[in-house]
């Protein structure tokens, strides 16, 4: 995957069923890497189609150093609490 933050997103009813929706804490750009995260850790793979991203004529990013934090932080905190999980976990169900 070249980019775990892109904003268009569609999941399979099953997977979404595998995942712990509850759980999911996060918000911006950390909601979208825990999702990615989320999907493969149950097991299920990722397909990217690739888009064409025009860049912002008119208005302000969203974007703010308080979701730039929280996706530092987060990623930083999985990758210290399951070193390596994704390789451990065998084939996956794309």
């Amino acid at each position: 995957m070249r980019d775990s933050t892109a904003g268009f997103r569609a999941y399979r009813a099953e997977c979404l069923r595998a995942i712990d929706l509850e759980a999911v804490k996060t918000k911006g750009y950390g909601f979208q890497v825990d999702m990615t995260r989320r999907v493969m850790h149950a097991g299920f793979g990722i397909v990217e189609i690739p888009i064409a991203f025009r860049e912002r004529i008119l208005g302000q990013s969203k974007m703010s150093g308080a979701i730039i934090l929280e996706a530092m932080w987060m990623v930083t905190l999985w990758g210290m609490r399951r070193p390596f999980a994704y390789f451990q976990r065998g084939t996956s169900r794309a």
